[in-house]
């Protein structure tokens, strides 16, 4: 068992504006010592001077709490032991590079888990895994927003539950099995807006025809992604498996090794109109996806003493596909032209390599 408590504090100091006696050599400079002169240092109480802005854009964020993990093991056998652990964190939150964007509030995440480790086969068999439950609030979601400058906002609450398990296998004395697998369910458990209250919670209730509160504009499309919708980038499977074998002539250890990985199909983005733009039709159909791929590499080599070269082909099926696709500004507005980042093409190398 054990516990933390934290204490946060992000500012950004900002000031847009000229004044009367304005000199970029002057103390200090863009005329905010001019705004000082007739209006007090009191930032608060300054107002534009014949028109001109003494605009302060002044930003930050403190807070504090605390966190706590709690963990038990069972030793069924010296071979076999189950755990549960209860485990909170966190991560801060921050100012905005624009200064039109309110600061973003820290967002945390309770885990509840059951997991075991366990050997098999006189240790020649390794499994081990985990079940797991993760309350996220207030998950900090970042997107290229207007200018090409990142947004990061607090999109209310997303639960998720998943099981991770790996495996290493013994066959026989050269060959060796090892993998993974990992399932995930990762959903919005509420509505997300885009736009918070005054004091910058989310909020999570947003029909159309409602109004944002720190705006006044009417909302005219109701929340930016409903709840159950996936979290963007997270497949529901992915799992990796290498068979590795090895054996000896003379003084040389040789070796050929084969490795699987597949990952499912996943979300570009959060909100459902953006990754409807980003779809492969164009449609604004919503519900667009990276399709799932499966890879193939294939090694083999030789080790004498300390020097070792290996030859591989990664990728060797050349499989094509999209890892991620994004636009280099705001959606709405370079979203027709969508960039992709794809698997790299099947690759033949040669690399040798020494010990010291």
């Amino acid at each position: 068992a054990g516990g933390r408590w934290f204490r946060a504090e992000n500012s950004l100091k900002g000031f847009y504006g000229f004044g009367l006696g304005y000199s970029s050599g002057g103390d200090p400079p863009y005329g905010e010592g001019a705004c000082r002169a007739f209006y007090g240092d009191d930032r608060a109480n300054w107002v534009p001077y014949e028109g001109a802005p003494c605009l302060v854009n002044d930003k930050s964020v403190s807070e504090s709490g605390s966190l706590g993990r709690f963990n038990v093991t069972w030793d069924i056998s010296d071979t076999k032991m189950l755990y549960a652990t209860y485990s909170e964190g966190y991560r801060p939150g921050g100012i905005n590079r624009r200064g039109s964007v309110p600061p973003y509030q820290s967002d945390y995440l309770k885990n509840y888990e059951l997991g075991w480790k366990s050997t098999w086969l006189d240790n020649r068999l390794a499994f081990n895994g985990a079940v797991f439950h993760q309350a996220w609030d207030d998950f900090q979601f970042s997107y290229l927003g207007a200018n090409g400058l990142t947004e990061i906002r607090n999109a209310a609450k997303a639960e998720i539950d998943g099981l991770e398990a790996e495996l290493q296998w013994a066959v026989s004395y050269n060959f060796m099995l090892s993998g993974g697998f990992a399932w995930y369910d990762a959903e919005l458990s509420e509505d997300y807006c885009g736009y918070g209250d005054a004091a910058n919670n989310p909020i999570s209730f947003c029909p159309p025809g409602s109004t944002n509160p720190t705006t006044g504009e009417v909302n005219e499309i109701g929340p930016l992604a409903v709840a159950g919708d996936r979290l963007p980038i997270t497949p529901r499977f992915k799992g990796n498996l290498t068979g590795r074998y090895t054996w000896d002539v003379g003084e040389y250890e040789w070796y050929a090794q084969g490795a699987v990985f597949h990952v499912g199909d996943r979300q570009t983005d959060l909100r459902d109109l953006e990754r409807g733009v980003l779809g492969d039709s164009f449609d604004f159909a919503p519900y667009q996806r990276l399709d799932s791929y499966t890879t193939l590499d294939l090694s083999a080599g030789v080790q004498r003493g300390a020097w070792k070269l290996d030859f591989f082909v990664h990728n060797a099926t050349d499989e094509v596909t999209e890892l991620a696709k994004f636009a280099e500004c705001n959606i709405a507005t370079c979203g027709a032209q969508p960039y992709t980042v794809s698997t790299p093409p099947r690759t033949f190398g040669v690399r040798w390599s020494r010990d010291f």
